[in-house]
């Protein structure tokens, strides 16, 4: 079972079978109200409903925690036994968190690629002790287990596990309105995560608001028709002037061009793919990444693999969780539904899948 709090909902995601046949027997979206976040204690009485309702009692949940809640810092591996990583690492990123030392709850793990000219290195994660053992405890009275506080980067690297791994390794974006991250995982293990500068819920805000409807019609549209209508190509690329059918569709009203929000965030997502490589290939001088899975609400836009492909010369696919685990009934029914809520919720399924293999670091 999986827990992902956010601002307007939270997620339950809950996993079943084995880590190599992972099957998705609960999602559910739990709307919030306004202000919900802002109280932790809330928590409880919000999933209380939902967990007696699907006989959750008791099971084993992970949840997570998003930045600014959590520091995740890449620095070299202390050369000391893994047993005192902890206790070494607090005391080397100290200066580096945004609170004392001494009030975190600190992990760590290994980087399984050493960067050129360099020691082994290692990912922190730090997060207060107040607010890991606040979620902790809002989940027990909920009458849940709470076995992992994870975090998205994590997430990350267990939904890399539902793809094919090529020598070059797993390379993962998901434009997520809490957390937009690209990440490389090989080996099985998170190699490489970096935040995508964009605010991916501002974005789509961006889109309904450029074409004066609701949420909901503008994501019916970004998802039907996006970067596809007026056939939209990336800046630099090469456009062709307009055929005479297109002419006469356009006199008639019945082609439209792609929102000008659409094509700006599209421009500004290849430039952050690209810093993100071009920084991964500096530092750990590994082959070249040469496909990209595109995951998360955000990523819901209709030709924007094509477009990222005529921009980066990488070849893009989009990431549907349902096309790479098993779901129940249920959720398998609303698979293509545009309103339905999974990729929203992907990371919960991502902490989710950590439960099916509790011993992975």
């Amino acid at each position: 079972m999986a827990v992902d709090v956010r601002a307007e909902a939270i997620f339950l995601a809950g996993l079943a079978g084995t880590a190599e046949q992972p099957r998705l027997s609960l999602f559910q979206q739990i709307p919030r109200e306004r202000g919900a976040e802002a109280s932790p204690s809330s928590l409880a009485e919000e999933l209380a409903p939902p967990v007696e309702a699907n006989d959750l009692e008791g099971a084993p949940t992970s949840t997570l925690l998003y930045r600014p809640d959590i520091n995740f810092i890449l620095t070299e591996a202390p050369d000391v036994a893994r047993a005192e990583w902890r206790s070494a690492l607090r005391w080397r990123v100290r200066d580096l968190l945004d609170f004392p030392a001494d009030q975190a709850v600190i992990d760590a793990f290994p980087v399984p690629i050493q960067p050129s000219g360099e020691g082994p290195q290692a990912f922190v994660v730090a997060a207060r002790q107040d607010t890991v053992r606040e979620r902790v405890t809002q989940l027990s009275e909920a009458g849940l287990d709470a076995r992992f506080v994870d975090i998205p980067d994590m997430a990350h690297r267990n939904l890399a596990w539902l793809l094919p791994e090529p020598a070059y390794g797993t390379c993962l974006v998901i434009l997520d309105e809490r957390s937009s991250l690209i990440s490389i995982t090989k080996g099985g293990e998170l190699t490489f995560c970096r935040q995508i500068g964009l605010e991916v819920g501002q974005e789509l805000n961006r889109v309904a608001e450029e074409l004066g409807v609701e949420p909901e019609e503008a994501q019916r549209q970004r998802v039907e028709d996006g970067l596809a209508a007026g056939g939209s190509e990336p800046e630099g690329g090469q456009l062709g002037g307009p055929t005479n059918e297109e002419l006469a569709l356009e006199e008639e009203g019945e082609a439209t061009a792609p929102s000008t929000a659409l094509t700006d965030f599209a421009d500004r997502l290849a430039l952050e793919i690209q810093r993100s490589l071009d920084y991964y290939d500096s530092r750990f001088r590994q082959a070249a990444i040469q496909k990209i899975y595109l995951g998360g609400e955000g990523a819901r836009i209709q030709g924007l693999e094509a477009y990222l492909e005529e921009a980066l010369g990488i070849a893009f696919e989009f990431f549907h969780p349902l096309d790479y685990l098993q779901a129940e009934a249920p959720i398998a029914d609303h698979r293509g539904e545009v309103g339905f809520p999974v990729h929203e919720g992907i990371l919960a399924i991502g902490a989710g899948l950590r439960m099916l293999d509790p011993g992975t670091a």
